[in-house]
């Protein structure tokens, strides 16, 4: 799976899709990276359900999507993440390079959504 839609809710149910680059860890969990400070994050501590679509780079949808529960990762979990990413997309590669010259405050946060 490279890329999915992940689908959050706001406090008043509407969905809010998101393209994301993911990948699966060895639990099974689809696994992503997002900006500390995003809709996303707010949104998934408000609430965790969320539904995850494979797609293509573009947003266009391969199969149906799936309910699943999404929960923030810690530090530790965050970086075997960014491990497991930049092994599979050069997008991520390219982006965590780019995270050395920027300062601590801006970097990420992971997400694990067990399905």
């Amino acid at each position: 799976m490279t890329y999915v839609i992940l689908t959050t809710y706001r406090r008043g149910g509407q969905p809010v899709p998101t393209i994301l680059g993911a990948a699966v860890d060895e639990q099974g969990q689809v696994c992503m990276l997002t900006r500390p400070g995003s809709g996303k994050i707010k949104r998934i501590r408000n609430n965790p359900a969320v539904t995850v679509t494979p797609c293509d780079g573009q947003g266009r949808p391969k199969e149906p999507g799936v309910a699943g529960t999404a929960r923030l990762l810690g530090p530790q979990e965050t970086a075997q993440v960014r491990r497991l990413l930049s092994r599979q997309h050069l997008a991520a590669r390219l982006a965590l390079l780019a995270d050395r010259l920027r300062p601590r405050a801006t970097r990420w946060t992971g997400i694990a959504v067990t399905i």
